[in-house]
């Protein structure tokens, strides 16, 4: 493998060029736009990292380095190679990889040390390129999200932001020029994108009964739907490999096991367990903060996965003795939001957005719901835990990971037929050892018949969650 670097030749400046208007809500940036915003993203990083230093927040030193790394995110990009087979995530992955392979191959003293320089600030650049573009999809993400439905899965509201991420694009590489975004063709086919999305958020929504619901999947699906409905249940259990994270009481006969520990018999005593096999070992806490509801007993829930990401900032600190003070600069990390994560859809090969998807069934006593109406109509079955005691106040939670498009589709027959949240639950628990003799699935027989599942859509910031959009489905 060559360890030249062909930017280092020659400075690639393909991203400095305008992009057309997206003609439809297709909310889906191709591989060639997605590197324009990259490449613009990149430039006004390091714009912003200018000013810092003009007006004192950034030393010459710090700027300098910064400088040289965004210069070479610029520089990385002209070298990416995709093909209709490779989108921006993937190019960009496969260059770090080469990058690193470069530098932990030994070289017997034919690289200088210079050239060593040049290949990490090089490695930085495409480090950084990942960065920038987990930053065009936050914005896009965003812009969704602040459209007037709220609804930050709608493709047309993807379309929208896109859109206005194209229209800065093409006025920062072409300031002094008319846009190709302004042109009669262009401005005409947005205004007829813009009327039609306001026509339709003008019209009323009908409410839509559960018969009705029940009556589209029929129609849809003839006497298939229940064979429509078990397919979407295999490509779930398919796509949820390695992530399921399940908790609820089961007996100490449960054989059930943690992510890399085959058949551990982790339930010692009856009582409350984590299993599943994207549970890692030790991780006693997940399931309490704040992933599932605490008012409602009943919920199916749809949240973007994210992990967080830091930033580095310098503060001064006082060090010293009480008469040899001083003061020093010191950088630490500190939150600086959610960053969406990517996995790969199996049955499509392709990276997609990740969607945490729970289920949940509370009777606990810290669920205020099940609890409010207990005392209140008193008509709630129990809920008891499978082992010897049957005490009350069991609970099942579920989570898994799931492709956008997989989740997307398992929301939507949600809606149309909640029985499919049970459905997922016992495929889930099932698929990861529980059995009837260990685990208890919740009394949905016994249920009132007013009884509703929620299907909602969260939101994760830092430090906490927020509902963006629900809806209580009667089953």
């Amino acid at each position: 493998m060559s360890e030249t670097l062909p930017s280092q030749q020659n400075e690639t400046q393909a991203w400095k060029r305008e992009l057309p208007l997206h003609r439809e809500a297709a909310g889906t940036l191709k591989p060639e736009e997605t590197l324009a915003l990259v490449g613009s993203f990149t430039q006004s990083s390091l714009e912003r990292h200018k000013d810092d230093n003009e007006a004192g927040e950034l030393t010459d030193q710090q700027f300098s380095v910064k400088q040289r790394v965004h210069v070479a995110a610029l520089e990385q990009l002209g070298t990416l190679e995709m093909d209709e087979n490779t989108n921006a995530l993937n190019a960009i992955a496969d260059r770090r990889k080469e990058l690193e392979t470069i530098l932990k191959t030994p070289h017997g003293g034919t690289r200088s040390s210079a050239e060593t320089i040049n290949l990490r600030i090089a490695l930085d650049g495409v480090k950084l390129l990942n960065e920038m573009l987990m930053s065009v999809e936050d914005n896009i993400d965003l812009g969704a999200r602040t459209a007037p439905d709220g609804n930050r899965f709608s493709q047309r509201n993807r379309a929208t932001a896109i859109n206005e991420l194209i229209k800065q694009h093409n006025k920062e590489v072409s300031p002094s020029s008319e846009s190709i975004t302004d042109s009669p063709e262009m401005r005409e086919a947005q205004e007829r994108i813009n009327a039609r999305f306001a026509e339709q958020a003008k019209q009323p929504q009908p409410t839509e009964t559960v018969d009705d619901a029940r009556q589209k999947v029929a129609e849809a699906f003839g006497d298939t739907g229940e064979k429509e409905r078990q397919a979407l249940i295999g490509e779930v259990l398919r796509a949820a490999k390695g992530s399921a994270r399940i908790n609820t009481s089961v007996t100490k006969r449960a054989k059930l096991s943690y992510k890399n520990r085959q058949e551990g018999d982790i339930s010692q005593i009856d009582g409350f367990s984590n299993f599943g096999d994207g549970l890692d070992w030790g991780d006693f806490q997940w399931g309490k903060k704040g992933e599932f509801l605490k008012d409602t007993p009943e919920a199916f829930t749809f949240e973007p996965d994210t992990i967080t990401r830091y930033k580095t900032v310098t503060e001064t600190v006082e060090t010293g003795g009480r008469f040899k003070k001083k003061t020093e600069q010191v950088e630490k990390q500190v939150p600086d939001g959610e960053v969406p994560t990517m996995i790969v859809n199996p049955a499509t090969g392709q990276q997609e957005l990740g969607i945490k998807v729970r289920y949940q069934f509370d009777s606990g006593s810290d669920n205020y719901a099940w609890k409010s109406r207990e005392l209140e109509k008193n008509d709630l079955p129990e809920y008891t835990t499978p082992d010897t005691y049957g005490r009350k106040g069991n609970t099942l939670k579920v989570e898994v990971v799931l492709p956008k498009s997989v989740a997307d589709a398992l929301k939507q027959e949600a809606l149309r037929n909640p029985d499919i949240a049970r459905q997922f639950a016992q495929s889930i628990v099932t698929e990861n050892g529980g059995t009837e003799a260990t685990v208890k699935m919740p009394p949905y027989t016994e249920l009132p018949t007013d009884w509703t599942i929620k299907v909602a859509e969260l939101q994760k910031d830092t430090y906490s969650r927020s509902i963006t959009n629900q809806q209580d489905v009667k089953v």
